[in-house]
């Protein structure tokens, strides 16, 4: 799957024996989807020690309504998905980032879960007077609390979450000594000792700074420089007056608000303002504190790029025809880590950070690696691999120029489906100079 870049066993299967091979491999009940995800915990942990690191959680849908009636109507493992009609499943990772290179590192909790068709609505189970460890949200605090502990020997650890973890017990239960909160607000929360909410609270706060920012274009938005207000103010949180709770909860949490409010003047016409309001439990001291954790907070389009990259902007998981949930969570854990190495590889290709090639390479792996290095480059300085041997940066220059980059500066530079293109055929001559040595021997 790693060589062929994609989750469709008879693609990436080289031969029928492979394919057959991947096939028990997935519907092997002794291998459980757990032990992979704790496979993937080892890794993380491992290189995550001593480090200042972001975990980035947010939750996709699996959807796979392309299988029709192959899936088993009592699968236990597949269920309705968001539009309660077509089957599948949901995914819920935590993506790591180192916080001074900005380079995903791994997943510090992966979460699959699936409803049952059978599931009684909000209103029918009594939503609002159930504890938060009932309902699917708690998924937010579980996986920050497995964060935690796969995470115990960082540095420190900040969990980065978008509007829908924005949940009071959360805020309780998360954050430690060594563990921070920083997640968009998604509710006009009450103030504890105020008369304003929150949102009146920091748009009547004191202007701070107006700073620029660069905004890419897309199917609401136009290119442009937007000119942004910065406020920020301590607050206390209220407990919700309505909340049920299994263990008593303050009367209220104190934390940071940040406020990032874009200026009617850069607002293109027909569009709204770019409104980001931000809780965090770190502490702010002055306005690069407030900048910095806004940048954190923007790191989460990198957890968007991984949904993407598994379903049809990449790996396409969507359109595998394994017939059963079991194989097909499993199929799902290990496309993950496929789209973490992608990623590694294409946001190391300046050689902006300091990590190894053994973030992602055995060690005979990058033996091959400078073995193909000579192959790759040219007789000229501008044909040469500009970075330090062993280097993720060194290891992505020579994956790109498998997959047809020419390796000049000027050229635009390598991105995922060149990765892809290139991992595809560095792998396969990777087996055949395996195969070269056990014929020596």
């Amino acid at each position: 799957m790693v060589a062929g870049k994609t989750a469709i066993v008879n693609k990436f299967s080289k031969t029928h024996s492979d394919q057959i091979g991947a096939y028990r491999f997935l519907h092997n009940p002794g291998v459980q989807v757990e032990e992979l995800i704790q496979a993937s915990y080892n890794h993380c942990s491992a290189h995550c020690k001593g480090l200042n690191v972001l975990s980035i959680q947010d939750t996709t849908e699996i959807n796979y309504s392309a299988l029709h009636g192959k899936l088993k109507a009592k699968d236990r493992d597949i269920g309705p998905v968001g539009n309660n009609t077509d089957a599948g499943f949901f995914l819920h990772p935590n993506l790591v980032i180192d916080a001074a290179e900005l380079l995903p590192i791994g997943y510090s909790s992966i979460v699959t879960w699936n409803r049952k068709w059978d599931k009684q609505d909000k209103h029918q189970r009594g939503y609002k007077q159930q504890p938060i460890e009932e309902k699917e949200s708690y998924r937010w605090i579980s996986s920050a609390i497995t964060s935690k502990e796969v995470l115990k020997d960082a540095a420190h650890v900040t969990i980065i979450g978008d509007r829908e973890s924005d949940i009071y017990e959360e805020l309780v239960h998360v954050p430690d000594k060594k563990t921070d909160l920083l997640i968009r607000s998604g509710k006009n929360r009450k103030l504890s000792g105020s008369e304003a909410n929150l949102f009146e609270t920091l748009a009547q706060s004191e202007l701070q700074a107006i700073y620029k920012v660069d905004v890419k274009g897309n199917k609401k938005r136009k290119d442009r420089t937007a000119e942004m207000q910065l406020r920020y103010e301590k607050v206390k949180i209220a407990r919700p007056a309505n909340l049920v709770a299994s263990t008593p909860l303050p009367r209220y949490v104190e934390l940071w608000a940040i406020e990032a409010r874009e200026q009617s003047e850069s607002v293109p016409e027909g569009e709204e303002e770019i409104l980001w309001r931000i809780l965090t439990t770190h502490s702010i001291s002055n306005i690069e504190d407030a900048l910095c954790y806004l940048q954190w907070y923007a790191l989460r389009w990198q957890i968007e790029q991984v949904f993407r990259l598994m379903k049809t902007k990449g790996m396409n998981i969507e359109s595998s025809q394994l017939g059963d949930g079991f194989s097909l969570k499993k199929l799902c854990v290990m496309t993950l880590q496929v789209v973490l190495q992608v990623m590694q590889l294409t946001m190391s290709r300046h050689g902006n950070n300091s990590k190894k090639a053994a973030l992602i390479f055995t060690a005979q792996q990058v033996q091959f690696l400078a073995l193909l290095q000579k192959k790759l480059e040219g007789a000229t300085t501008k044909q040469k691999s500009p970075h330090a041997t062993g280097s993720l940066a060194w290891a992505s220059w020579i994956i790109a120029r498998l997959g047809g980059w020419k390796g000049y500066e000027s050229q635009s530079p390598p991105g995922h489906i060149t990765m892809k293109n290139g991992l595809d055929i560095f792998f396969q001559k990777y087996s055949g100079w395996l195969l070269a040595i056990d014929l020596q021997t």
